[in-house]
């Protein structure tokens, strides 16, 4: 599972080229940012190609190497037609400079850091699941796709994000066995830049990008500063440094796990709760674009549904979360743009309108999964045992 330079490159050109595939229709729907959303193209990029190439593997064709390029074709085919009728704005130069040697830096220190133990067995966690996924849909024809853990049955788990890895898989030809090391760096990088790209949109200051990146992907909670500040207080900083213990700040809460971005990227797992973190960030930072926008388009409203929908099949515990933070700032955002907490029926139905919109497109483009799905298991509240007070802030 080592990885080798060829294939590092294969891997960020292909992300490269997915990217400024979708530019045109980033740079559409948002044109209220500084950056014409240059910093969320190649996230969008490859949700539309997991979305088309899953939808065209349900209704037409096989999923293989030629239907994952004809998705990559659809949505290149998509940003021209966009380019030459609307010719939206693309970022400064000078930004998307800077930009790509953050993204590029990101993914070449983290796929480093893979490649000093590249190995799926050791730190355990849920790497031969992930594995395992990842070659199924590998192996699969059509949609939804059979359960590597019992014949004869469908996969009744959220996918998607398996499904993003094997598109690039399918696309760069690089083995799943190094492509799985290259997929932790890849979210590493996306999710990072992403985070840079919101800090950038509230404040249209490049430093204030570099904060907001460092605080969501890098920075942890705060038993890491601790097991540090224990390690100068004792004067041995060197060993207490080469054994630090990244597990335990996982760990805070009893009978708990309490994991957070840099912990998932360290761990390594190529997991759904790590792969949704780039596209949580997605939604946010299209949030703050129809935020600033004094009414949004259909065109926004539309993607910005298929992107909280996404998060379903990719992650179906942030889907919730996402829908209910969209409506939220569809309808309050209404009323602050206006000013003013009153207004008429009329002008209501509006960011109400647009906010049902999104809820409704969320759950239609995704019908195909919801009907094959079998929800097996319920939830519910915990019944006993709450967090004390000195966790909790030591988490947040």
């Amino acid at each position: 599972m080592g990885l080798n330079f060829f294939d590092i490159v294969i891997w960020w050109l292909v992300l490269e080229i997915i990217g400024f595939a979708a530019l045109p229709i980033a740079s559409h729907i948002c044109v209220n940012l500084k950056d014409k959303g240059y910093s969320l193209s190649k996230p969008l990029g490859l949700l539309l190609l997991t979305y088309i190439s899953w939808l065209l593997s349900v209704f037409w064709f096989r999923y293989t190497y030629f239907s994952v390029l004809f998705s990559a074709v659809v949505i290149a085919a998509c940003s021209v037609i966009v380019f030459w009728k609307k010719k939206p704005l693309i970022a400064e130069k000078n930004y998307i400079i800077k930009f790509e040697i953050l993204f590029f830096l990101a993914f070449v220190i983290f796929a480093l850091i893979r490649a000093y133990s590249p190995d799926i067995y050791w730190t355990g966690g849920e790497k031969f699941m992930d594995m395992t996924f990842i070659n199924s849909l590998l192996r699969t024809v059509q949609f939804p796709p059979s359960d590597p853990w019992m014949s004869g049955t469908i996969v009744q788990y959220y996918y998607f994000g398996y499904l993003m890895v094997a598109d690039l898989i399918k696309i760069t030809g690089v083995f799943s066995s190094i492509a799985f090391n290259l997929a932790t760096a890849s979210f590493f990088a996306l999710s990072l830049t992403t985070a840079f790209g919101i800090g950038y949109a509230l404040t249209e200051r490049i430093r204030y990008g570099i904060i907001t990146a460092f605080f969501v992907t890098i920075a942890g909670n705060l038993v890491g500063f601790f097991q540090l500040m224990d390690t100068l207080l004792k004067g041995d900083v060197v060993n207490g440094i080469l054994s630090f213990n990244y597990w335990l700040s996982s760990r805070v809460i009893p009978d708990t796990i309490n994991e957070f971005p840099y912990f998932s990227f360290l761990q390594g797992d190529v997991h759904p709760h790590m792969i949704s973190i780039t596209f949580q960030l997605l939604v946010v930072l299209l949030l703050v674009s129809i935020f600033k926008s004094r009414t949004p388009g259909i065109f926004s409203i539309a993607i910005l549904g298929l992107s909280i929908g996404f998060l379903y099949p990719l992650n179906t515990w942030d889907y919730p979360v996402y829908l209910i933070l969209a409506i939220s700032v569809m309808i309050i955002g209404f009323f602050m743009k206006n000013r003013s907490w009153s207004a008429s029926k009329k002008e209501i139905l509006k960011p109400v309108s647009a906010a049902g919109a999104v809820a409704l497109i969320s759950f239609i483009l995704y019908l195909p999964y919801h009907l094959s799905y079998k929800l097996e298991r319920t939830i519910s509240l915990v019944p006993s045992g709450r967090t004390s007070v000195i966790f909790y802030f030591a988490v947040y």
